[in-house]
């Protein structure tokens, strides 16, 4: 009997033998990161996300993860993110967002932490954030389009929208010089409209709908995602003129 853990840490060893016997003596460094590095994982609802690095070496071993995969599914465990120390080391200018956010909230699990010391170019980061931004408010508007105005379509728009939206908002913020107090997302939040002079509780809003907090109307979520893609808009025009 498979049963999701009240915390992330439940699974470290379970996960970490796993690993440690596909790829012995290759391996790096395992980290925790995303909602469970937060702080913000909940039970039953939140995945489980790993960084796996490991020497390259040990890239003909990633077969062995197979017979895990839907033992680790079960447990909440999303399929691991698995990295040579090279390509981490070489790819801080391609994904500067990804790896700026895994160093500013992860556990480290197993190993030497090797993303202490990476240096991200905070040039790099503008860029992709622009980027993001971007490809984000049109697929916000492309996807509000194609809801036609149905409540559910509404409601998984939102949802499946915000994690990526988060993660944007904490390399902006580190461009712009801001420190969050916390990782948790409602001190994010906070940050970004105090910074970008948005509603108060606009993102705490949306990040209800997703959690199921709460009852809106439609024609509530109709507003409330209209605010939403304004919002994107005044950000994206901010980040444009750093």
């Amino acid at each position: 009997m498979f049963k999701k853990p009240v915390k992330p840490e439940e699974v470290y060893e379970e996960f970490s033998s796993g690993i440690k016997s596909i790829f012995g003596s290759n391996l790096l460094s395992i980290y925790l990161y995303g909602s469970g590095a937060r702080g913000e994982y909940i039970q039953g609802k939140s995945d489980i996300n790993f960084l796996v690095v490991i020497k390259s070496e040990g890239l003909k071993f990633l077969s062995g993860v197979w017979e895990y995969l839907d033992k680790w599914e079960k447990r909440g465990i999303s399929t691991p993110l698995i990295l040579t120390e090279s390509y981490l080391s070489s790819s801080l200018d391609t994904f500067p967002l990804e790896f700026h956010n895994m160093k500013e909230a992860n556990d480290l699990v197993f190993g030497k932490d090797l993303l202490e010391n990476i240096i991200i170019n905070d040039n790099d980061l503008r860029v992709q954030i622009e980027h993001e931004l971007k490809a984000k408010l049109l697929s916000l508007r492309q996807g509000f389009m194609n809801t036609k105005g149905n409540r559910n379509e509404l409601i998984d728009l939102i949802s499946q929208s915000l994690p990526t939206i988060s993660a944007i908002f904490n390399g902006t913020l580190h461009l712009k010089k801001i420190e969050i107090k916390g990782k948790k997302l409602s001190e994010l939040y906070t940050a970004v409209e105090e910074t970008f002079k948005l509603r108060n509780g606009l993102f705490r809003d949306l990040l209800n709908v997703k959690l199921a907090v709460g009852k809106r109307t439609t024609s509530e979520l109709i507003e409330l995602m209209e605010e939403y893609m304004t919002a994107i808009r005044s950000i994206f025009r901010n980040v444009d003129k750093m």
